[in-house]
């Protein structure tokens, strides 16, 4: 996926994470928490957007 592809993503559904599982692309929200024990941030997957279709 390139740059301009996630931007529009980002705008549209907030902060996102392409996962690329095979040979298919997923977007899903993320998120960070803070780990007290690490005493540093952790990314948190959230909820599932959908699955990304090339465009040909």
């Amino acid at each position: 996926m390139d740059e301009e592809g996630k931007e529009k993503a980002r705008l549209k559904y907030g902060p996102v994470e392409v996962k690329n599982i095979g040979n298919n692309y997923y977007l899903s929200r993320v998120s960070s928490v803070y780990d007290p024990e690490k005493k540093r941030a952790r990314k948190v997957s959230g909820e599932y957007i959908g699955k990304i279709t090339p465009s040909a």
